[in-house]
């Protein structure tokens, strides 16, 4: 899991090859897998969303899609998703991204 973020909340219109032109638009480097799916948790802040698991080839990508969200420049649609690396909580996951759970949804 070293070398997969987690992107959510993502529109229901979102694709894989959407995902895949924003790393490679900013040179985030080579991606082996695009996996969209819908939260299953009910009661989870992003409840309704859809969310990505985006495993890159090498583990230094990880820190350059991250970073994406600290510039602003991790667009998808009209969404700037938060961009964290997987298996984090959705509460670690925005105290990272210094964002209240309330603003991701």
């Amino acid at each position: 899991m070293e070398r997969t973020i987690y992107l959510s909340p993502l529109a229901a219109n979102v694709t894989p090859d959407m995902v895949k032109k924003l790393f490679y638009s900013k040179k985030c480097g080579a991606i082996k897998s695009v996996k969209i799916d819908v939260h299953k948790k009910k009661k989870a802040a992003f409840a309704k969303a859809n969310y990505a698991l985006v495993e890159f080839a090498h583990k230094d990508s990880v820190e350059l899609a991250i970073d994406l969200v600290k510039r602003k420049e991790a667009h998808i649609g009209t969404n700037q998703p938060l961009i964290t690396r997987a298996g984090l909580s959705t509460k670690t996951a925005a105290e990272a991204a210094g964002r209240a759970v309330g603003e991701l949804v």
